[in-house]
């Protein structure tokens, strides 16, 4: 729980730079105080969402791989639908983007959800701040608990008034529990269950599918969030934009410098004020053409607009390159096409850290799968019990356009060099499932095949029909 709390400081600052507020809100000026701007530039936000189109915009897929059990996969996707799954997905994806961490639990249905059609429920909306999972020290890192705390107002009877109280809820394998923390004592409540009518009390309530019921999805294998790294570089460029925004403010908001000028005779200083605010400023030239003469100057600092820019377009190009997400811009550097286009605009570096993403996003789908399907396999009513986690895979379904007339043409060359379809697409990164779209590309052949097949046989019956109508004719002529 310690280690957790440090986690916790951690995830609310990602959380809040997330949300814009970062730490420009701080700043402080000690020269004309009352021009300090404060602009922050929702760099967070803008990375995260290109991330998340790119890897989860298109719904994550379900591929069969036992054709004996196309029915009961339709019977899961059916249930997936019905629980808004991907809804769910990408509400927990987008956690692990911003705090590197989200959480999913599943619960077997209750018996009126049951009567929906429903087998299990999904649950996304778990703060990542208040869940953690905890696993053994060891090379298989198994998961050996899984706690989920929140804070709830009580009556306290004895005080007479409502006080706060921290909830946890514990789960292993096998058993769940729950304790309650009042200031600073810990107890644990009991489940009560009925068994033969009457109510019996548990310890702790026991858990029959023998599985953790919560989730935990990595954003990558380092549980950092998509910018994490970069947050250094945002803060000098919400800096460096609030800087400019103060520079032209003052320009407008000047500072006189009134060199030989008596302001602090009688009434000297109120007049001089108002001349300013009128627009006019006007004095008498000494007669003494050695003494000093009066002079009005604006105090100005001279700033170079195009050396800012620059500066701002390097730390943004930065941004880009650390946070992995492409340049919106058009970069241009000679007649490099292709490849080369992609690597220097960040399509490629992009590609790369989708890859870690939607590993990591599946590996924990998977996990959630098993879950589901060790609930299901207890209740008979299930159209579904009997599939294993063998019976079909979790795909993404990123589009891959970019390059794509070279894909196309590569994976022709390969295809005509007698390359098999499925390790062709593989390698031309034209599919993120190659087997299915490659059994779809077989099915569409054998049926092109049959029809034309069967084109030139219906072709060869009529003519054979009218020649043997010739034939007749000639016969009936004789």
């Amino acid at each position: 729980m310690p280690r957790h709390q440090m986690n916790v400081a951690d995830m609310q600052r990602l959380k809040n730079y997330y949300y814009n507020k970062t730490d420009i809100v701080n700043k402080t000026k000690v020269q004309q105080s009352s021009i300090n701007n404060k602009i922050g530039i929702d760099y967070a936000s803008v990375v995260v969402t290109t991330i998340n189109a790119y890897c989860f915009a298109n719904p994550l897929t379900i591929s069969s791989r036992n054709p004996d059990k196309q029915e009961e996969i339709k019977a899961l996707i059916d249930c997936l639908d019905d629980d808004n799954y991907n809804q769910k997905t990408m509400h927990t994806v987008l956690d692990s983007g911003i705090c590197g961490l989200g959480y999913k639990y599943v619960r077997p249905a209750t018996a009126e959800e049951e009567k929906r059609g429903m087998f299990f429920r999904t649950f996304s909306e778990i703060d990542p701040m208040t869940t953690y999972c905890v696993y053994e020290n060891s090379l298989e890192k198994e998961k050996v608990l899984a706690v989920r705390f929140y804070e709830k107002e009580v009556y306290n009877k004895e005080f007479k008034k409502i006080t706060k109280q921290t909830e946890f809820d514990c789960w292993t394998k096998y058993h769940q529990w729950h304790f309650v923390k009042s200031g600073r004592t810990y107890y644990h409540t009991t489940f009560t269950s009925l068994i033969d009518g009457m109510p019996i009390e548990f310890d702790a309530y026991p858990i029959l599918y023998n599985r953790i019921p919560i989730i935990e999805y990595e954003r990558k294998q380092d549980r950092t969030s998509d910018f994490e790294q970069a947050i250094d570089l945002i803060n000098a460029i919400n800096a460096l934009a609030s800087y400019r925004v103060d520079l032209v403010e003052q320009k407008s908001d000047y500072i006189l410098l009134l060199r030989d000028i008596d302001i602090w005779a009688d009434g000297a200083l109120s007049r001089v004020k108002e001349a300013i605010k009128d627009g006019i400023l006007a004095f008498k030239s000494v007669t003494d053409i050695n003494a000093p003469q009066p002079e009005v100057k604006v105090l100005d600092i001279e700033v170079n607009q195009s050396q800012l820019q620059t500066l701002q377009d390097f730390l943004s190009n930065k941004l880009e390159e650390v946070t992995h997400i492409p340049n919106r811009d058009s970069r241009t550097s000679g007649s490099d096409t292709g490849i080369a286009v992609e690597g220097r605009n960040g399509y490629r570096s992009l590609e790369n850290i989708a890859g870690l993403v939607t590993s990591c996003a599946l590996e924990s789908e998977n996990e959630m799968f098993d879950v589901i399907l060790a609930i299901c396999k207890l209740n008979s009513n299930c159209p579904f019990n009997s599939l294993t986690t063998k019976d079909f895979t979790v795909k993404s379904n990123r589009n891959k356009v970019e390059n794509m007339i070279n894909s196309t043409q590569a994976y022709s060359t390969l295809r005509n060099s007698g390359m098999c379809d499925e390790e062709a697409l593989r390698i031309t990164n034209l599919s993120s499932d190659p087997i299915s779209t490659a059994r779809l590309n077989k099915r569409g052949k054998e049926e092109d095949a049959a029809f034309e097949i069967q084109f030139a046989v219906d072709q060869q019956k009529a003519l054979d029909s009218i020649k043997s109508k010739e034939l007749g004719g000639n016969t009936t002529g004789a």
